[in-house]
């Protein structure tokens, strides 16, 4: 466990402690992922301090079934909205954040590997071997398509002038 600023927290970090207001208001239990949604919360309310597990040890799997975990916190929270149109367009927003903070935590976790693989290559005197200690590409934002084309477009139409 680790005592931390809230402004030094990270989305896909797990709370150590439940959070809870002045008067005694639950804002989320222990063993809760840190999101980008509490992160706002919390220091909308002030909270100055947070208590999460230490990141070591969480495995990929670990994050995944974490991922899982929402989404049926999701599917029990929102069984009985039926038909609503608007309601079911949040709960498809709310899994989509979710799964793109999995991601996340997924290219941290990555990312973190491959910079203590590269840190003990270079201690050992050794380089990356072609393929390894290259850079990882963060996961796709949504839209990305969307720019990609909209630069090939303006290349295209630059090349028309």
């Amino acid at each position: 466990m680790k005592r931390i600023p809230v402004d030094q927290a990270k989305p896909g970090q797990i709370l150590a402690e439940s959070i809870a207001r002045h008067d005694g208001v639950l804002l989320a239990n222990q063993g809760s992922e840190v999101s980008e949604g509490l992160l706002r919360m919390l220091v909308r309310l002030n909270v100055d301090t947070i208590v999460i597990e230490e990141e070591e040890g969480r495995t990929e799997e670990e994050i995944r079934a974490s991922h899982g975990e929402n989404l049926s916190r999701l599917d029990r929270a929102f069984r009985r909205v039926g038909g609503q149109p608007v309601l079911m367009a949040l709960k498809k927003t709310l899994a989509f954040l979710s799964k793109e903070e999995m991601e996340k935590g997924i290219f941290a976790l990555r990312e973190s590997q491959e910079k203590g693989a590269d840190e003990a290559q270079a201690a050992n005197g050794t380089q990356p071997e072609e393929g390894q200690g290259e850079a990882v590409s963060p996961p796709p934002k949504a839209g990305a398509k969307a720019s990609k084309r909209q630069g090939k477009d303006q290349a295209k139409d630059q090349v028309k002038d």
